[in-house]
């Protein structure tokens, strides 16, 4: 049996929310306001996994107030509450790896947000309407009560320090359900609704994250990384979204086994992931800034210019299917293939660009056609029976 300290402020916390909630429950049951309703009268026509009674303004699905929070009808809305490491760890060094920058989760919703304004007037807009909920409790709000604009839905706590977690019961390993199942940690109540995201410092296999394929549980494992403010930025918002993606059914590449694809514009896919666009402004050939998509055989300092590890105007599920790349005989309308840092689409190659041995047809695929809602599947697997999504032993970038 593991026991665990929590941090004074936590517990006095928890138990003033004790208080409060015995207050609420003897409030509705002397008035008897309380709104429930029947499993036929359920709608849940946006099939986020929340029935469209609870996305009104005033409701409260069993103390989860999740108007107040930012949910909607009409919109997909995924609600993930993230738990971080103690960054002081066991000698005392903070580690910001550990702990979620505000300004990432900020970047995360501004990307969603613009591709949802920029698809909704459009055949299945709808697809594109999905909002994402981040709860970080009061690492960034210490004011009384939620505010969901600085990402405190009175969840999101700072947890015990491991030096390495995992998902699958690795021997001589924390594992995430420690965290997860723990009530001190993860309000029950909130498990049919709430992704569980973990930072914590490593994985087993040193990956920059874990996930369970089309469950509810993921780990961002960021920590010891040494890097500037806005690099950790970019690699805690891909790393985030990439694992989120493994619980919402997506894979690294539309072919399974594949974990490389030069056509599979998304950050699911470990070329984007983890090398991702350059820039060749510098180059003579690119003094417009032409973003430069280049082989994964390429040498990073053929490029000249900065790494843009964004993508092109900011992505990261892909929106593009209608598209394919036979490794026999390709042109470079698509990649520079010979490393010289320009795209010439008189030239052809014969590569082996993913690296997998095989000269094989590549294919595009639009994720959010693919998204699965975890909580909206009345036959989803429990947690424990979920599929991990395994990731290569690399560094994260």
């Amino acid at each position: 049996m593991k026991f665990y300290s929590l941090p004074t402020e936590i517990m006095i916390r928890r138990f003033d929310n004790v208080a409060i909630k015995c207050l609420v429950i003897m409030v509705l049951t002397v008035f008897s306001i309380a709104n429930t309703y029947s499993q036929d009268q359920l709608i849940d026509s946006d099939a986020d996994g929340i029935p469209d009674q609870y996305e009104v303004e005033g409701s409260s699905w069993d103390g989860l107030p999740l108007y107040e929070w930012g949910a909607r009808p009409g919109v997909k809305d995924i609600f993930i509450e993230i738990d971080y490491m103690d960054p002081y760890g066991p000698d005392g060094d903070y580690d910001r790896g550990l702990v979620p920058m505000e300004s990432a989760l900020i970047y995360i919703g501004a990307i969603f947000q613009d591709f949802a304004d920029s698809f909704k007037d459009l055949p299945n807009g709808e697809l594109y309407s999905v909002k994402l909920h981040f709860d970080v409790g009061d690492l960034y709000d210490q004011s009384p009560g939620t505010n969901p604009e600085r990402f405190d839905l009175g969840g999101g706590n700072q947890v015990s320090y491991a030096h390495t977690v995992s998902l699958d019961g690795s021997a001589d390993k924390d594992v995430i359900a420690d965290y997860y199942n723990n009530p001190l940690y993860f309000d029950p109540n909130r498990k049919k609704i709430f992704h569980y995201m973990l930072f914590a410092n490593k994985t087993p296999n040193g990956g920059s994250g874990q996930a369970l394929y089309r469950g509810p549980v993921s780990t961002v494992t960021l920590g010891q990384l040494h890097v500037s403010g806005l690099t950790l930025r970019s690699r805690q918002a891909k790393t985030i979204i990439h694992e989120l993606g493994h619980n919402l059914g997506l894979r690294h590449t539309p072919t399974v086994g594949k974990d490389f694809s030069i056509v599979y514009f998304s950050v699911m896919n470990y070329y984007y992931l983890f090398k991702g666009y350059f820039s060749g402004a510098n180059k003579t050939a690119l003094s417009n800034g032409e973003i430069i998509l280049q082989a994964p055989h390429c040498e990073p300092t053929m490029v000249v210019g900065p790494v843009n590890a964004d993508g092109p105007g900011g992505w990261f599920f892909s929106t593009i299917s209608m598209v394919s790349l036979d490794e026999n005989y390709f042109s470079e309308f698509l990649i520079d293939a010979d490393c010289n840092g320009v795209i010439d689409s008189s030239s052809y190659f014969t590569m082996d660009l993913d690296g997998d041995g095989e000269l094989t047809y590549q294919t595009g695929s639009n994720d959010y056609e693919n998204l699965y809602f975890y909580f909206s599947d009345p036959n989803r697997a429990l947690a424990e029976d979920s599929e991990l999504a395994l990731e290569l032993a690399m560094p994260p970038f």
